[in-house]
């Protein structure tokens, strides 16, 4: 059965003098708000500084100023942001980012991107744009920022997006192979999360997500591992670059996705990478209020030797 390992993500920032989302709202909020997408909670951690919340379809990060939702599968995420505007107002929103990176199979998903901007303008006003090529590898993005109060630009980010993984890197997520510990030295826990505390969840039959938090930091991993349309990802708003490189290695995917939000990283620094892949592609997007985007595509160099896949087509009576 086909599961739609590929994300859509939205980032709120409101005014500190607005409102403070964590003491405003309690759990059951929240757990409304992710229903209202077609997911639910699974599990929670916090510190001092966030509420992390592991979902049925990936993940919830709330600061007092700041929130960060991403869902995969069909889950129909605009609906949930939706929600949390009618409640938080549009005048407290200092930022607001949306942003859909092309399905596998984006013919069964509830909404297209479009769609999905044509209901958030009734709220709030920006701009969107599309950063690669349609026929391959590209990402839809929606951007809003208030001019009124003083420019602040937001924090960096990175996501690293592997397709096709690797055959034997994909079974080590099947349920019935590995548990939770076993897992954690798979993906080099010791080595490059030691100081952060995780939150993880073994899916049944198969896949996995973490939620972790280190301080103020945020860093989130899924893994669907089923064909078609195998698929990893990985974000935070720590630096992502030594990790990736050991990810990469585990995983071998046939192509990758490195997006980065408001950092000056070179494309020189990226070429660590083209030891096995190509760099085919870098999109720049500068944004109003001095944010900026690069998303950046990389092809293994490996040749593709396939065969045709069989397919079933029910013929309806």
């Amino acid at each position: 059965m086909f599961f739609e390992g590929v994300e859509k993500k939205y980032e709120v920032l409101v005014y500190p003098h607005t409102i403070d989302l964590i003491t405003a709202f309690d759990q059951s909020f929240w757990s409304k708000m992710v229903h209202i997408c077609d997911a639910k909670i699974l599990s929670m951690i916090q510190n001092q500084h966030c509420i992390a919340y592991l979902l049925s379809e990936s993940s919830l990060f709330i600061w007092s100023h700041r929130i960060v939702m991403v869902t995969c599968g069909n889950t129909c995420l605009v609906k949930a942001m939706m929600y949390l505007i009618e409640h938080i107002g549009q005048t407290s929103i200092q930022h607001f980012f949306y942003q859909r990176k092309n399905e596998y199979c984006s013919h069964l998903q509830a909404s297209d991107f479009h769609q999905d901007v044509i209901e958030i303008q009734k709220k709030i006003p920006g701009n969107s744009y599309r950063l690669g090529y349609l026929d391959n590898h590209h990402l839809h993005l929606f951007h809003y920022s208030s001019t009124s109060g003083p420019v602040i630009q937001t924090k960096p980010a990175y996501e690293l997006l592997m397709h096709h993984i690797d055959a034997t890197a994909a079974t080590t997520f099947m349920k019935a192979h590995h548990n939770q510990a076993s897992i954690r030295e798979i993906l080099s826990f010791e080595q490059h999360l030691k100081s952060w505390v995780c939150d993880e969840h073994l899916f049944s039959p198969c896949g996995y997500s973490m939620n972790a938090l280190r301080e103020s930091h945020y860093m989130t991993i899924h893994i669907t591992p089923e064909n078609p349309g195998s698929y990893m990802s990985v974000e935070s708003d720590d630096n992502l670059l030594p990790y990736a490189k050991t990810l990469l290695a585990l995983f071998q995917p046939k192509s990758f996705d490195f997006i980065i939000f408001n950092n000056k990283i070179t494309q020189n620094q990226l070429d660590q990478f083209t030891d096995q892949y190509h760099y085919h592609t870098r999109v720049t997007a500068d944004l109003c209020n001095q944010d900026q985007v690069i998303f950046n595509t990389f092809f293994t160099k490996k040749q593709q030797i396939m065969t045709a896949e069989s397919l079933y087509i029910n013929r309806s009576s």
